[in-house]
Parts: structure tokens; sequence; C-alpha cells
């Protein structure tokens, strides 16, 4: 019985590593937002390793794990003839090589693994070996679904996560950090470290968003360096101390975007025009310390994680999200105006229940003399 079905088990193998791409892809995206990895997790290892970006946030190793995966069940779908098969065979051969190496390089590579990461691998190297009984057993193979009925589980495997942050409930303000807002105003917390790749990548966003709400918004940055990150603490402080003269958004603009480090705080002081007697003696006063971390100790106090961190009126948002997320952010907290949610127990139930009615509408029905055959 089971040789009938090595196509559709295939098929299956590749939904699944497709699924878990798309999880994957979602947590890369805004890794601080994450429900399935935590900071401190194998996930977070591999994604900090230095190899999961190529050079911008949106394209990454779960991507192209995701379109490679989505490409091997569509490629499936097509008659299954001698050289199809034979494609199948070595694509699919092809990506459970990669995938065994991915596992060996997490192990030998990092030391730690990603359970996600693991589970794509582990359906890719299963593929790989069903796609050799594939070829086999072709002329015996029997569909259980239509080809709509894959494709559409493909985009509902590929859509669905990245839906979720869109409609998840927006997470409840801290008292410490809501005890900061202004009545009547816009309000944007962000917490940030000046070294953060995340943080440099969000400022241009923040920037063009708080200069075009202007008087509306009343927006407090907050400092939260990284013990990763050497220059960070120096950076807050030089911030710290930027503000001090009345230039703390000036400051903070040529950190952002410009090299850290103790003489290019001087460099930009100076490029200011800060009073650089002042300004040095800021950057080693303990007020200047205890100033960076009393932010720090709001930061954990509130229990967030992940930087950047933050908040736009009742929406909290991790990560250097795209402009329009942050855009609309803005226009529900200047209309007060809660956005469409949905709870995660209840996304979740859509979720199956959508799977679960295209597998019974797109199967393929068979005479019962041909299903007891």
């Amino acid at each position: 019985m089971l040789q009938k079905h090595w196509l559709n088990l295939y098929r299956i193998l590749t939904l699944v590593a497709t699924l878990v791409s798309a999880l994957l892809y979602v947590h890369y995206l805004d890794p601080g937002d994450s429900t399935l990895c935590g900071g401190a997790s194998g996930c977070e290892a591999v994604r900090r390793s230095g190899f999961s970006y190529f050079g911008t946030p949106y394209l990454n190793i779960p991507l192209i794990g995701m379109l490679a995966y989505g490409v091997l069940l569509v490629d499936s779908l097509g008659p299954l003839d001698a050289a199809r098969a034979n494609r199948i065979r070595l694509m699919a051969g092809a990506g459970g090589v990669f995938a065994l190496v991915f596992v060996i390089w997490q192990a030998i590579g990092i030391g730690r693994f990603c359970w996600l990461c693991i589970t794509v691998d582990s359906s890719a190297i299963g593929a790989a070996f069903v796609a050799q009984a594939v070829y086999a057993a072709r002329e015996t193979q029997v569909p259980v679904l239509r080809s709509w009925a894959w494709l559409a589980l493909l985009a509902s495997v590929v859509g669905l996560p990245v839906l979720w942050p869109v409609v998840k409930p927006p997470s409840s303000v801290p008292s410490e950090v809501r005890e900061l807002f202004v009545e009547g105003k816009i309000n944007v917390i962000e917490f940030a470290d000046f070294q953060c790749p995340h943080c440099r990548n969000l400022h241009p966003t923040l920037k063009a968003l708080v200069d075009e709400y202007g008087d509306r918004v009343h927006f407090r940055r907050l400092h939260m360096p990284l013990g990763m990150h050497v220059l960070a603490e120096g950076a807050a402080k030089a911030a710290v101390c930027g503000e001090a003269q009345g230039k703390g958004e000036e400051m903070a603009d040529l950190l952002f975007e410009g090299e850290l480090g103790p003489k290019h705080y001087l460099s930009y002081a100076k490029d200011l025009e800060l009073d650089l007697g002042q300004f040095e003696k800021c950057l080693e006063a303990e007020s200047t310390q205890e100033a960076v971390s009393a932010d720090v100790v709001r930061f954990r106090t509130a229990g967030l994680r992940g930087l950047p961190t933050t908040f736009v009126g009742e929406q909290l948002i991790r990560g250097a999200r795209p402009m329009p997320v942050f855009k609309e952010a803005f226009e529900r907290a200047a209309q007060k105006e809660s956005r469409f949610s949905i709870p995660g127990g209840v996304f979740l139930a859509l979720c199956v229940a959508l799977c679960a009615a295209l597998v019974w509408f797109g199967r393929v029905r068979r005479p019962a003399a041909d299903a007891r055959a």
C-alpha cells in the first residue's frame, strides 16, 4: 500500500519543509517578536552565526529554503513521466545533501541546534530518500489530492505565518513604559542600542515618521546597550551627553549613521558645536552612567526582550519592521483606534480548519472498487 503513495509522502515532506521555512523567515525578519525561539535558543545562535543573511534582512537562508521546497512541490504536480521522476530524484537529492551539510555545520561550526532548522533539514533528507522510491515506483503512484489543493496548501503554509504578525493582538503596554506617555500625543517609546544592526536599520524609518507627524508625536529613546556590543554603552553615554546640551537627536543621527568609538564621539560633538569640555566631563560623569543604567533597568523590569523594541501608542513592535508597519501604527495611535486582531488560539484553529477544508474538498475521489483494490 505504501509504495503507491511515495509521491504523496514526498509532497507532504516538501510542504512541511516549506511551512517551517516560512516560520523561520518570519522569525528572521523580526527575531525579537518571535513566539517560537527565545533569545538564548539554538535558533538565535544559528541566526546570529553570520551565514544567515545576504546583505539585507529580507534575503536570508529561510527564504531560500521556502522558495526551494515550494519549487520542489510545484514541480511534482505535473505528469509523473520518467523525465520528471528523474528530475525529482536529482533535485530532492541535492536538497538532502545540503540539509545534511547544514546539520553538520550546526553541530561542528556552531555547537548549537535550531529546532526549526532541524525540522526543515529532517524533512528535506526524508524527501531525498522518498524521491528515490518515487522514481522506482513512478508508474504505480496514486495521488490523494488534486493539484489545485496542493497549490492552495502551499499558498497557505507560506501566507499564514506571514499573516500572523499582522493580525496578532497588540501587546499591553507595561506600566514602566506607560508612565512615559504624554496625554493627547502619539507616544513613541524606543529601546535601542547604537551598535545593533537592526536598530541602525530602523532609525531612518522611525526618524522619517517622527518628522512627518511633527508636534503630534511625543518621542522618547531609551538606551539598552547589549553586552555583546562593546561600543554600545559608550555610544549611549554620548547620546545622553548630546541631549544634555540640546542636541540629543542630532547626536543620535550621527551615532546611528556613522562609526562608533571615543574619538568619533568627540568628533560628532565638535560637528554639532557642543561645548567639548562639558561634553567630555559628561561622558565620565557618574550621573550619565546612572541615566543609561536606569533605561536598562526599565527595559528589564518591563519584561521586554529583543532590540529594537518600539511602542507606538498601544502597539509593541519588535525589530526593524518595514515602513508600512510603523506607518499603520502611527495612524492608529493618531486616531486612537484599535486594529483588527485575532487571538492566537482562534487564528490557529482557523488555520487548521482551512487546511482541513482544502484537504477534504481537494481529495481525489475514486470508485469504491478502485479504493478496495
